[in-house]
């Protein structure tokens, strides 16, 4: 064994002794590897139990709070950015510009009293793989709030039609 095989191995058997390391400290805290919230944001995560087929499962992350609203349909619009930490292969979201519309509405019949209802983004739901090994993190500003639904797949598929 040459003095080259030795540096190979030993760097190997570090390497892995460092893997082993972080992935106790992962396991210990999942949250370790994201950063508290600012004053200015709160901090929402989402842990999922193992499911026998999660590639067949989505999360729809839903972000947003309950207001009282009239009869119009309303939500908000901002955005939900995707973000990634360097070196871990980790990811979370952020929500940020989040506003509500000002537009005309017309009135509201006087049998409907205003409600209570959550308001969330606006537009395309926001979907992400369902992971359990790995915490759904989501940064929102502070009155905001983080809810989510759970989406699958038929086992069937079904063919379209060649026109």
């Amino acid at each position: 064994m040459n003095a080259r095989d030795i540096h190979v191995r030993v760097h190997a058997s570090l390497t892995l002794a460092a893997l082993a390391f972080t992935g106790c400290a992962f396991a210990a805290d999942p949250l370790a590897p994201f950063h508290e919230p600012a004053a200015n944001e709160r901090r929402f995560v989402i842990e999922l139990p193992p499911a026998p087929d999660e590639l067949a499962l989505q999360v729809e992350l839903l972000v947003g709070r309950v207001l009282t609203v009239d009869c119009n349909s309303r939500g908000y619009l901002g955005k939900l950015e995707r973000k990634r930490l360097l070196g871990r292969g980790l990811v979370y979201y952020t929500a940020r510009d989040m506003q509500i519309p000002v537009e005309p509405a017309p009135p509201c019949p006087a049998d409907q009293p205003p409600k209570q209802v959550f308001v969330h983004l606006e537009g395309e739901p926001y979907c992400v793989p369902y992971d359990s090994k790995t915490p759904i993190v989501v940064y929102t500003p502070p009155e905001f709030e983080v809810r989510y639904r759970l989406w699958s797949a038929t086992t069937e598929a079904k063919p379209a039609d060649a026109r």
